[in-house]
């Protein structure tokens, strides 16, 4: 919300500077994000004097004005009829920007050069005086910079308001704020109302229908007013709180809005059927034409204003464009009302209306200034507009004014902030922020009905807390105790180590619900275990997950079918599960699961972009693996529900987890389905690697000698039974095997493959000779030809 440093400034007297202000308030709960000054300094607004006039050669209404603006002396095109010689007027050179909006630039009027303008007060956003340039006397000297009165230079505080704090959506509700940290207190509005002998009951009659929506209604009548554009002070509260300026009648509701936080509406009183106000629900389909010009359909449940006839207004949010103040209005119905925040919130979401006045209906206004908004206005028209205000005010009120009290312990205040606060102290800041205490052993507190926030003790504590202020609260001390937990016992470290593994591997990490729907079924192969919500929040969440899958699922679905590409997303999370028999008591375990889709690109240019395939998945878990020192996994065929290309996961011979593909008729996604997920049960190896020890190997000082061997065997044989082989045959120098080619088709006989592996060896004491070497390999060959009929295929 944009506030107005002055405006605050007519309320409650303090003697800060913008900035100042902007840092109390926001260490008091109000934010400040900005301070955007109104009339900012500039060095290209300056005092000049005009030595010479010389009559312009193409005008007889035009002077040629050379004026002496320190530095130099310009030529100045001017019209001002009171221009004289030897005077000082304000300059504004080229690249200057005018409050009114004005940005001054070098140019040619009528063939002659004008380096400049003479300022009027209305070009200055002093008044609205533009009868002639704003004269100086000869305390200032050319080109000094040109300093503006404080009154018209202003800021303004861009304010985050927070849903609670709905009496802080008005001028007034900043300046109790202010009061409040000032110690000062806040001056309200003062006026006094000059009725005319006409009785309201003679002009209007209310009729309010649904009590519930709408418990208090009131209605004043001015008469006779004149409708033109407001007075320049006006013009320029509103323009500095960011509202456009329309006529003096709606300028004034707009003024008082932002001014005391309560919305007010003006109606044409001649368009108003039969002087009657009638408040009731739309029928469901019921039409209506808002302010804007766009024809509404309203359901049962919005709330509108009525005349003997029609509805004129939709409650709480906006005019109706039938009864709208128009250059022609000379008499004028003004609505001051309150209205159920829940109908009036509901209403804007379901037409997408959001206004000033349902943003502040939303968060609850004050039902008890609702006359004295109203009367605030009248007497503002009746200066502005000259009417003739009529006696009285329609107030149909059905609220009950219930006073609220909260009992509040000093002793209580003290230990929470860990401060001793004298109990003067606490009233006082209580009393500064308007609640009223009545002393006793302890306090009792009465809440202003404008701090609908207020309803407990602690609140009240932390209102104490903000205002005394949060700076001023030392540290608390506490006595340090040492705890010591067992390594295995500290697995958010490990979750940790895991997140950072995945998350350098270019995966975003999700955090989702553990109450899922019936698609983790799909997933479990035994539905044994599953604990089922007794009382859902809603369909889709009736089952504790069992299994992270379903809603991995659903973060790629959401993402594919907006046009995300190449998604990579993972979640560490608790499943749950019940132990079945007589003990049927649930536990929770912890996992790991994840999904990866589209391509994956590589620096080298030769190969650039390939699809994410099964190996990619496999080599991302591998990679996993390896950075948490985890060994003797394995991994198995495995059918696993709705995946194909699947494979199972064994640590220690302990199944463990899965990963695979997901089948096209399982996954909800626009265009061609590249799907892989895995699950990985982590408990088990978070159990494993607590226990590890591991052992620092140095750098290999001595070279490695690499060689590539490819066999000739049947299908089924494994990769990874080869590997075990050749790892119990290489010897004590054989530091890595892997697989770099495999190959089925025409060039080989049926039921075979072909298959490449790259050893590397490698001593940490000496430089290995190929001889050594030779008799590894030879010994690898011949027993892969006994134990599995491998045959060496010849280059």
């Amino acid at each position: 919300m944009r506030v107005s440093y002055n405006w605050i400034k007519e309320y409650v007297e303090f003697d800060w500077s913008p900035e100042e202000l902007a840092e109390r308030l926001t260490m008091a709960g109000l934010e400040v994000e900005e301070i955007e000054k109104i009339i900012p300094e500039s060095k290209k607004i300056v005092v000049g004097k005009v030595l010479e006039i010389k009559k312009h050669p193409d005008s007889s209404r035009l002077h040629i004005c050379i004026t002496d603006v320190g530095s130099r002396k310009v030529s100045i095109v001017c019209a001002a009829p009171n221009v004289k010689e030897g005077e000082y007027f304000v300059t504004a050179l080229p690249g200057a920007f005018l409050p009114s909006g004005i940005y001054v630039e070098k140019a040619k009027i009528r063939g002659i050069v004008s380096e400049g303008m003479l300022c009027s007060e209305k070009e200055l956003g002093i008044s609205d005086d533009h009868s002639g340039i704003l004269v100086l006397d000869e305390k200032f000297h050319p080109g000094e910079m040109f300093q503006f009165e404080p009154e018209n230079r202003d800021a303004v505080l861009d304010i985050v308001i927070t849903p609670n704090r709905a009496d802080c959506m008005s001028i007034i509700g900043i300046a109790r704020e202010v009061a409040a940290l000032s110690g000062n207190r806040i001056k309200m509005p003062k006026f006094s109302l000059e009725e005319d002998e006409d009785r309201i009951e003679d002009d209007v009659v209310i009729e309010i229908q649904d009590r519930v929506n709408c418990p208090r209604y009131t209605a004043r009548v001015i008469k006779d007013v004149k409708i033109a554009q407001s007075p320049f002070w006006l013009v320029k509260r509103l323009e500095s709180v960011g509202l456009r300026t329309i006529n003096n009648i709606v300028d004034i509701t707009n003024y008082v809005l932002m001014e005391l936080g309560q919305p007010l509406h003006a109606f044409n009183l001649s368009l108003i059927y039969d002087h009657k106000i009638i408040v009731r629900l739309a029928q469901s389909g019921e039409g209506f034409a808002t302010l804007d010009g766009v024809e509404r359909v309203l359901d049962s449940g919005s709330l509108l204003i009525c005349d003997g006839k029609r509805p004129v207004a939709l409650a709480g949010i906006m005019g109706g464009i039938n009864s709208e103040v128009s250059e022609d209005t000379k008499n004028v119905l003004l609505e001051s009302a309150y209205f159920n925040p829940i109908n009036i919130r509901k209403t804007s979401q379901k037409l997408g209306l959001s206004t000033d006045a349902s943003i502040r209906f939303e968060r609850g206004v004050d039902p008890q200034i609702v006359d004295f908004a109203s009367d605030r206005a009248i007497d503002l028209m009746k200066r502005i507009a000259d009417g003739r205000i009529v006696k009285g005010c329609l107030d149909v009120n059905y609220l009950k004014k219930e006073e609220k009290f909260i009992t509040l312990r000093p002793d209580r205040v003290n230990k929470i902030l860990g401060k001793k606060m004298q109990r003067k102290n606490i009233v006082s800041i209580l009393e500064g922020l308007e609640f009223l205490v009545k002393k006793n052993k302890n306090l009792m507190v009465s809440v202003p009905s404008f701090r609908k926030d207020v309803t407990r003790e602690i609140d009240l504590v932390e209102e104490i807390a903000r205002i005394y202020g949060y700076d001023n609260i030392e540290e608390a001390k506490f006595s340090t105790i040492n705890i010591q937990t067992k390594i295995e016992d500290n697995v958010e470290k490990y979750i940790d180590e895991f997140r950072n593994i995945f998350i350098g591997l270019g995966f975003y990490e999700i955090i989702t619900n553990s109450i899922v729907g019936d698609r983790q079924k799909d997933w479990i192969e035994n539905e044994a275990g599953l604990i089922k919500i007794k009382n859902p929040i809603s369909e889709g969440m009736n089952w504790m997950r069992k299994t992270l899958m379903e809603n991995v699922l659903k973060i790629i679905e959401y993402n594919k079918n907006r046009e995300q590409k190449n998604v990579r997303i993972f979640e560490i999370g608790k499943v749950f599960s019940a132990k079945s028999g007589v003990d049927s008591t649930e536990f929770e375990s912890l996992n790991l699961a994840g999904a990866i889709e589209g391509t994956i690109e590589f620096p080298n240019w030769e190969i650039g972009k390939i699809l994410v395939d099964f190996y990619c998945v496999k080599g991302i878990i591998e990679t996993f693996f390896n950075k948490i020192f985890l060994e003797n996994y394995e991994f198995f065929y495995y059918d696993k529900n709705r995946l194909s290309e699947c494979c199972g996961i064994k640590i220690d011979n302990v199944y463990s987890g899965f990963f695979g593909r997901v089948e096209d008729n399982y996954i909800d996604i626009s265009g061609k389905n590249n799907v892989y997920i895995f699950e990985i049960f982590l408990d088990n190896i978070i159990k494993k690697i607590s226990q590890r020890k591991l052992k620092f190997i140095p750098i290999p000082q001595f070279p490695s000698i690499e060689r590539d061997l490819v066999f000739l065997l049947s299908k089924d044989v494994s990769a990874k039974e080869l590997i075990n082989y050749i790892k119990i045959n290489g010897g004590e120098y054989l530091k890595k095997v892997d697989v770099f080619d495999l190959y089925e088709g025409e060039q080989i006989p049926k039921n075979k493959k072909s298959i490449g592996f790259s050893l590397q060896f490698y001593s940490l004491e000496k430089t290995l000779k190929e001889s050594e070497i030779d008799e590894v390999i030879e010994r690898i060959i011949n027993e892969l030809r006994i134990l599995v009929g491998a045959e060496l295929r010849k280059k």
